[in-house]
């Protein structure tokens, strides 16, 4: 008998995938408090927040389209939720209050963005269990290539996020099992909900735009089977709902078409051309030997990538149906020189399902050699999100540097800085501060001009971001002494995604012991 059709099984699995969900849950939790209330401590989450309390206005309108604005208009629903609650019990007694808490600490609107992430990476967990299950009749393999998602690295990392990535990581796989359903029974309602999936999941973000794929690879199957011209009523509905569902995430891509048009193309460029001229290589290769090796660790890419040849040998029809999006998505990212290992975040549950029908291919009849490989799989992925998780938990050393500041420094002393502006501290008013300019061109004639009595500089191992130059160094040299060092750690084998402004190792955590930059304070001579 084979393992899938053991009765008692079943039962086990509703218990075993909860598990594997709450786990998943507590993985992409713990620490979401990350860097507050530095509200910069992860780029571009302020982008969705700000973009999300200015609707408050009454202009819906994002004026910028970087990004779609479903995931936006999801959090002006929660921020009001939020505000509207706070009100009833008492956090908030007027107007003032929560302007007041925007501007000086907006830490719990930033933990209702990051926790929608958290809710929707865990989803996705379960969603892909149920691929496995339903399509592909294999719950074990389900099971999984849960337990690979839960506990890869890469997608707990950027779970911790306030971006839309997970959300539309989400609402991609939320496609892919609806093309599963249409494609097995092909009725307007699949079609409807694959449509409705769809439009969503690229008013999340523009990346799943390669799920058009396999949407057509499944019409033509389905033709093919049903021996029926290509343009039905369904692929009508498929195709209107699409779009309704993409407009209304994103209307403002109709009544404001020309800035649409222009932050959509200039995108497209910045992912062609590469980020503030850091050259990693092209994307092809360099996700595969960093995003994916070390988000997914060694054995578990290994065990996807053999796992995606198998099972194109064994049945193409259905390979295309389920991995022709990450496939195609993989070929068009890889081609640019803007290499985020965010960008990977959407074909991670279709390389854990890849791996887990391969390891129950191999290993159905003996379940003991499936849970040592699984093991085995999942302990260098699991170790790096725990030691991850370990990291983003403990206070950021630009929140314990500006703690010091107001401790030991007196107010009204004036303080310049120098570096990134993902690096400046927020400090309490009542200092003097020089201009912060983004140029480090103008930061050296700044220092050189005001000489403030303080000094902040900022050391990472982020190269771009992290940069001083020599002339600069220079000034601080002649005319200002190191008063107090906070260091975050030695971690001289540490590795960074270049370029991203994330002060945390992406690899390599020994002996890091905080967040943040090293943040070094200088005193004039």
């Amino acid at each position: 008998m084979k393992i899938n059709d053991y009765h008692g099984f079943k039962l086990r699995n509703q218990y075993e995938i909860l598990f594997i969900v709450i786990i998943s849950f507590f993985l992409r939790a713990y620490g979401l408090n990350f860097g507050l209330p530095f509200a910069e401590s992860r780029p571009d989450e302020t982008i969705a927040m700000h973009n999300a309390l200015r609707y408050g206005t009454g202009d819906f309108n994002p004026h910028n389209f970087h990004w779609p604005s479903l995931f936006s208009y999801l959090l002006f629903i929660l921020y009001g939720i939020y505000i509207t609650l706070s009100f009833l019990f008492g956090h908030f007694s007027s107007w003032e209050r929560v302007i007041r808490e925007i501007t000086l600490n907006p830490g719990n609107f930033l933990l209702i963005s990051r926790l929608v992430s958290v809710i929707c990476s865990s989803i996705s967990v379960y969603l892909i269990y149920k691929i496995g299950e339903c399509f592909y009749k294999n719950r074990l393999a389900g099971i999984i290539a849960a337990i690979f998602l839960g506990l890869t690295y890469l997608d707990v990392r950027n779970s911790h996020f306030g971006t839309p990535d997970s959300l539309m990581a989400l609402l991609v796989m939320s496609t892919v099992y609806f093309i599963c359903r249409t494609y097995n029974n092909p009725t307007s309602r699949n079609y409807i909900c694959t449509g409705i999936a769809c439009g969503l999941a690229v008013s999340a973000k523009y990346n799943a735009v390669f799920l058009a794929v396999p949407l057509i690879i499944m019409q033509y199957l389905i033709c093919k089977k049903n021996q029926t011209g290509y343009f039905t009523k369904n692929i009508f509905f498929l195709g209107s709902v699409t779009l309704i569902a993409f407009t209304l995430g994103t209307p403002f891509w109709i009544m404001d078409f020309p800035s649409f048009f222009s932050d959509v193309t200039f995108e497209i460029r910045h992912l062609i051309n590469g980020h503030e001229g850091i050259v990693l290589g092209r994307g092809w290769w360099y996700h595969l030997k960093f995003s994916l090796w070390h988000g997914m660790g060694p054995v578990l890419l290994a065990l996807s990538l053999a796992g995606l040849i198998r099972l194109f040998l064994q049945d193409v029809k259905k390979s295309l149906l389920v991995f022709s999006f990450p496939l195609v998505y993989y070929v068009f990212f890889g081609y640019g020189y803007t290499v985020f290992v965010r960008h990977m975040l959407p074909i991670l549950p279709f390389t854990a399902l890849s791996a887990a029908l391969l390891v129950t291919s191999l290993f159905e009849k003996h379940r003991f050699l499936i849970i040592i490989l699984v093991g085995l799989t999942v302990l260098f992925p699991l170790g790096n999100a725990i030691q991850f998780d370990n990291i983003i938990s403990k206070k950021d050393n630009r929140v314990v540097a500006a703690q010091w500041i107001e401790k030991n420094i007196p107010i009204g002393s004036s303080i310049g800085f120098a570096g990134s502006k993902y690096s400046r501290i927020k400090l309490s008013a009542g200092y003097r501060l020089s201009q912060i300019y983004e140029s480090l061109a103008r930061q050296e004639a700044a220092i050189s001009e005001d000489q403030p009595i303080y000094l902040i500089v900022e050391k990472s191992p982020l190269l771009f971001y992290s940069y001083i130059p020599d002339n600069l160094n220079n000034i601080i040299k002649e005319k200002y002494r190191i008063l107090k060092v906070f260091a975050v750690g030695s971690g001289n084998k540490s590795i960074y995604d270049q370029q991203d402004a994330f002060y945390i190792p992406y690899a390599g955590f020994f002996k890091i012991i905080r967040p943040g930059p090293d943040i070094l304070i200088y005193i004039r001579k």
